[in-house]
């Protein structure tokens, strides 16, 4: 399952057709949402989901977007 937009990133589902969404925790017990399996453009979607969220973001590796904080619910109504 693969999510396409005219911004040019897809985000392509798991293996069970979800989304593929964690909550990581970083230094100091701080939390970050991080999505994977990202093509295209990545800082694009990564461009878009600060506006949306109002949240700071960074693209750390290939095909991978973080954001600031749990913003899980928020992801997975924006990426649907």
């Amino acid at each position: 399952m693969a999510t396409a937009t005219p911004s040019g990133y897809t985000v392509h589902g798991t293996k069970k057709g979800g989304i593929p969404i964690k909550v990581e925790t970083r230094n100091k017990g701080k939390l970050v949402t991080v999505v994977g399996n990202v093509t295209g453009n990545v800082d694009a979607l990564r461009q878009e989901l600060q506006q949306a969220l109002g949240a700071g973001g960074v693209c750390r590796e290939r095909g991978c977007v973080e954001i600031q904080g749990n913003v899980t619910e928020l992801w997975c109504t924006r990426l649907r």
